[in-house]
């Protein structure tokens, strides 16, 4: 960001970048410094998740409760679901960011090349070639791309593709990667399109419904999550082709009769 040799990004070069004096007066310039501006988009739900938590926490102190009161499960685990999912919604965010993005081309989290195979009319898989061969996409990553470079804003999801790495193969010196699943509506890459293709976000709303739902089994006054009782083993029907896919995957290696 400050554009300086690796090491080199000390606070008195963030001082002078950003213009801060010394002394007490400078925490001001710091403040404005590091809010001011556009929110990354993407930390929605992170605020929404620090909003509620400072709600619990003055709804505590309102009720002048023990500091080493043990907190309810439902509260427990609300606070666990927000640190575990905080990282994911964090890089979901970076990627949303153009700065970021130009970066992940070094870093291979972001692939930008030419669709060399478009999806055509009826088709489902595009064939991404890139000049960077350290990408991090790698089979079974799920993606979504759109035409333009990485800095380019990245457009609605009508607008944009989303599938699957189906492959990646060194061709000619460049990266092909082929991307499948690509929805039949929206955008749909036409061979010769410049792309900039990025892991696919978390889902905002699932992360939310997920979290729904724990909060009323946490709620619920016979739940066995409430109880903190693991479920007790019962018995139950399996269906047929459940029973051969487990025979088929047995491991004979050590049988001589196999």
């Amino acid at each position: 960001m400050l554009g300086v040799a690796a090491g080199a990004d000390h606070a008195q070069a963030w001082r002078r970048a950003l213009a801060v004096p010394a002394g007490l007066g400078g925490l001001h310039v710091w403040h404005r410094a590091v809010t001011g501006g556009p929110v990354l988009a993407g930390l929605d739900a992170t605020r929404e998740d620090d909003d509620w938590l400072l709600e619990a926490h003055r709804g505590a102190l309102t009720a002048r409760r023990s500091w080493d009161r043990p907190e309810t499960l439902h509260l427990a685990a609300a606070r666990l679901a927000t640190r575990c999912d905080a990282a994911d919604l964090y890089d979901a965010a970076l990627l949303a960011d153009p700065l970021w993005r130009a970066r992940g081309v070094h870093t291979g989290f972001v692939c930008h090349g030419e669709a060399v195979v478009g999806v055509g009319a009826q088709g489902s898989r595009v064939v991404v070639r890139a000049d960077r061969l350290d990408t991090r996409l790698k089979s079974g990553t799920a993606v979504v791309g759109w035409p333009g470079e990485p800095m380019t804003a990245m457009p609605d999801a009508e607008n944009r593709f989303s599938g699957e790495v189906y492959a990646t193969a060194v061709q000619d010196g460049a990266l092909a990667v082929s991307i499948g699943g690509v929805r039949r509506t929206g955008y749909r890459p036409a061979a010769g399109e410049t792309l900039t293709v990025i892991p696919a976000p978390p889902s905002v709303s699932t992360i939310r419904s997920r979290r729904s739902a724990v909060a009323r089994l946490y709620k619920r006054r016979f739940s066995w999550l409430s109880q903190g009782a693991t479920p007790s083993a019962a018995r139950r029907g399996v269906p047929l082709a459940v029973m051969i896919a487990a025979a088929d995957e047995t491991d004979h290696s050590e049988d001589p009769d196999a």
